[in-house]
Order: C-alpha cells, then sequence, then structure tokens
C-alpha cells in the first residue's frame, strides 16, 4: 500500500513538473517577450555577433559583454516602455563570474537578479538572460514584477504566439516590429510626419555594413518601393522636407510630444496655428538646436495655395533660411540628421548614454518616407 502511494505522489509531482516546464519552462526566447511589446527586433545568431551590439549593451547597462551566445538574439520596448533584451548565453557561469563588483546579485524564484547601477535588471535563469531598463532605483520594483512575468508567464502569453508575430521578417539577418508611437525623437518624430496617419505596425530589415546601417521597410500591408535618394549632408542638427498641407500637419504636430514643444516655443500658438494651416504644398524644417526641456529651436517655411510665402520662427530662431531643395518625385518626407549635433544636446538623462552608446560611431542620419507607407533609414559613419 505503502508503495502504491509513493509511486501515485512521484506521478503526481512528475505530471505537476511537467504542467510548470509546459506553462513557464522550456520556452523559446520570443515566448518570454510580452505580446504587446511597442517594438521587437530579432538578431540572427551571425548578424549579433558581427554587430557592436555585445559591446553597446555592455556599455549602456554595466552588464558583463555579452559575444558568448546562442540563437537569436531579441530586443524590445515593453507595453510600458521599458527597452529589453533576451539572449541565450552559451556560458553562464562565466557571465556570472565576470559581473562587476559594483552590481547588486540576488536569487529569487529560480532565477538570479542582477542591478547595475546605471538603472537595468537583468534576470538569469537557466542560460536564459532577460535584460530590462533603464530605470531609477525608485522603479526597480517596477522592473522586476515585469520581469517576474515575463519568466513565469506561459509560452500561449508570448510574442511569438501573438498575431503580430507573423509581421515580423523572417528572412533577414535583422529585423524589426513596431508601432511607429514608440520610435523615439527625432527619427520616429520624422516618421509620423512622413508617413500615412495609421495605427499599423510597421516592418522592416536592417542590413549592417561597413559604413552604414540601413531600416529598410513599411507599415503593415504597404507597398515598399522608393525612389532614388539624394546624398545629403546636413549643415544644421536637422533639415527636412514634408509634403504635407497645413491642417494634417498641424494635426500631426499636435499629435506628437515632441512636435507640440515646437508650437510652445512659438511666441503666440494661436497665429501659429493659423499660420500652419495655410501651408500649402511642401513645407521645409530647420532645426539647430534643442533645449534641456527638449523644445527645439527651429524655422518652418513654405507657401500657401496662392504661392505666398509662410514663415514660422522659435524663439532665437536660425536667420538661415532651410533648404527649399524640392523633394524627390514620389516622396512624402526627406529628412537628415546631424548625429555629432543630436549628441552634443542636452538629451534627457534617462536617454541621452542609450543614443550615444547607439549612435555614437555615426555621423549623419536620413530618413525618407512615400504616401504609400515604405520608409528608409540610413545610418552613415
Amino acid at each position: 500500500m505503502k508503495t502504491k502511494l509513493f509511486v501515485a505522489f512521484a506521478l503526481l509531482l512528475l505530471a505537476g513538473g511537467a504542467l510548470w516546464w509546459w506553462l513557464a519552462g522550456g520556452k523559446r526566447l520570443p515566448d518570454y517577450i510580452p505580446a504587446r511589446s511597442k517594438a521587437v527586433v530579432r538578431f540572427s545568431a551571425a548578424a549579433f555577433a558581427r554587430s557592436e551590439m555585445p559591446r553597446l549593451i555592455a556599455e549602456a547597462t554595466g552588464l558583463p559583454a555579452l559575444s558568448a551566445t546562442e540563437g537569436d538574439a531579441y530586443f524590445f520596448v515593453t507595453p510600458n516602455e521599458y527597452f529589453g533584451a533576451a539572449l541565450t548565453l552559451r556560458d553562464a557561469s562565466a557571465f556570472v563570474a565576470a559581473m562587476p563588483p559594483c552590481v547588486t546579485a540576488t536569487e529569487e524564484g529560480g532565477a538570479r537578479w542582477f542591478w547595475t547601477e546605471a538603472g537595468w535588471l537583468a534576470a538569469l535563469r537557466g542560460s536564459t538572460l532577460l535584460v530590462l531598463g533603464p530605470a531609477t532605483a525608485q522603479e526597480r520594483d517596477r522592473l522586476a514584477h515585469t520581469l517576474r512575468v515575463m519568466l513565469d508567464a506561459p509560452a500561449s502569453e508570448g510574442f511569438a504566439c501573438s498575431p503580430r508575430a507573423t509581421s515580423l521578417p523572417a528572412d533577414a539577418p535583422v529585423a524589426l516590429l513596431a508601432s511607429p508611437s514608440v520610435l523615439p525623437a527625432p527619427y520616429g518624430t520624422l516618421l509620423r510626419l512622413g508617413l500615412p496617419d495609421t495605427k499599423a505596425d510597421i516592418a522592416a530589415t536592417i542590413a549592417l555594413a561597413d559604413t552604414a546601417l540601413v531600416v529598410s521597410g513599411a507599415a503593415i500591408g504597404a507597398a515598399q518601393a522608393l525612389p532614388a535618394l539624394p546624398d545629403a549632408r546636413p549643415a544644421h542638427l536637422l533639415q527636412a522636407t514634408l509634403r504635407a498641407d497645413g491642417p494634417e500637419l498641424l494635426k500631426r504636430m499636435r499629435s506628437d510630444g515632441t512636435l507640440r514643444l515646437m508650437l510652445t516655443a512659438l511666441s503666440d500658438s494661436t497665429s501659429a496655428a493659423a499660420d500652419i494651416r495655410r501651408l500649402c504644398g511642401t513645407a521645409s524644417l530647420l532645426v539647430t538646436a534643442i533645449d534641456t526641456a527638449g523644445a527645439p529651436t527651429f524655422l518652418l517655411t513654405g507657401r500657401d495655395k496662392d504661392g505666398r510665402p509662410v514663415t514660422l520662427r522659435s524663439r532665437h530662431a536660425p536667420t538661415v533660411a532651410p533648404s527649399s531643395a524640392a523633394l524627390p518625385d514620389g516622396l512624402s518626407a526627406y529628412a537628415a540628421v546631424r548625429i555629432d549635433q543630436l549628441l552634443a544636446a542636452p538629451l534627457p538623462e534617462g536617454v541621452s548614454p542609450l543614443l550615444r552608446a547607439l549612435l555614437g560611431g555615426y555621423s549623419r542620419a536620413t530618413l525618407a518616407t512615400t504616401p504609400g507607407g515604405a520608409f528608409r533609414f540610413t545610418l552613415t559613419r
């Protein structure tokens, strides 16, 4: 009788263990990523090894270098807008042994936890490493809660099982799926200005080369053809030409946090709104500086339906006029950014280290969009 009870109890434990493995263990990396993540980037193993991402992650987070990994690597933005990474370590013990002394290490819930001085929290369970941040010390519990949910939720609640996962390009070394609303300024702002006003995600492939990084894609369901683009070498922080009539341009400016700062930088926002509504055809934008609040010093020019000039200047606006070069046929927006001037601006404390790590090796960026919803973003060394 005791033997039968023991066998029954052992079988119950095995069944419980199998159920736990099915619900929370044995998951693939994309199963850990929240299904409603606002952005997901996948690096193939070869692309990750060739890229500078292992070094950049270590510099930004304060964790040991992540060069010894296996399989695809994933980077994402959570629904509560933290940056995240999901990787499989080849040698978890070596990673732990290389942890800097300044990192706070604990163990809980079958995982090892690491809190870095840069405001990043990592959870290591087996060979799976999840990283979230940046955050203040007061947000540490919020990060920990998000990571616990990611670790323990069933695979069916992860990104890989969501309908959106099918839109992430599967045949590219580096692929991106994102909501335009989460892409950071100035690129996200310009993308939201130039693309059709849609709530659809964008899907893109990312090509890494010695001298450039090119992100090419489109809103889900849109055509992806772009015309030949000029080789812009901007003289100022940002120069852009936009094909948009005034009412639509004003609507988009009011819906974007960065662009709303442009409106508040004008001495009279009511008359400025009326002037923006008068714009017809194309408008040219020149930004020469960004202050500590993120408000730009800018000049916006164009013409009304009768061909009369329309000019809007922020306080301390530049005296130089923006380029009036016509947009290439087939484009709705074309912008060029001086990265050195962008990184020299007083960026928010939480954003500055990440942007410096990601963009520090590049000198300029260009962004082109089409009315049909396609875009190309290029970083050039």
